[in-house]
Order: structure tokens, then C-alpha cells, then sequence
């Protein structure tokens, strides 16, 4: 899962609304995918969504397949229209 993450990662910055953002930080949050300070960082340190979408990408898969799986997974329920664009599922 990572890998399907590196793959689309520039697609996936490009495309990922400021909309969708806080849903996939919240979720992740819930998940203890993330912890607070991960959350803080994104949400207060990045203005731009590019830079907070880039940053939540990287994270994610740096911490592996689990955390890339629930990450799609998250994005499969915020915006299935993109994912069924870019044939993520």
C-alpha cells in the first residue's frame, strides 16, 4: 500500500481538496495513525494545502502499509470519485 501511495503521491497533492483534508487528519487522528503533535504539525505549520497535503502523504507512508491502507481507505469514504479516478481501491 505504501507503493500505491508513492506512486500517486504527486496526483494525490495535486488533487486532494482543502475540503478533505481535515477528514483525512481526523480519521487518521482516530485511528492513532497519527498522533497530536503529527495533527498539530499539519494543521498549524503548513498553510498552503499543497504543502499540508505533501506532508500527511509523506508521513503516511513512512510509516508503512497499515498506515497507507487506512489512509486510502479514508480517502475511498471522503472522495470515492478521485479514487475511482485514479483507480485506487
Amino acid at each position: 500500500m505504501a507503493a500505491t501511495l508513492e506512486i500517486k503521491r504527486k496526483v494525490l497533492v495535486e488533487r486532494i481538496g482543502e475540503e478533505n483534508i481535515n477528514g483525512l487528519l481526523d480519521c487518521l487522528s482516530e485511528k492513532k495513525i497519527i498522533n497530536d503533535d503529527e495533527f498539530e504539525s499539519i494543521t498549524h505549520e503548513h498553510k498552503l494545502r499543497r504543502e499540508k497535503i505533501r506532508t500527511l502523504v509523506d508521513m503516511i507512508i513512512r510509516k508503512g502499509d497499515t498506515a497507507s491502507r487506512s489512509f486510502l481507505t479514508a480517502l475511498q469514504d471522503l472522495d470515492p470519485a478521485l479514487c475511482q479516478d485514479l483507480n485506487i481501491n
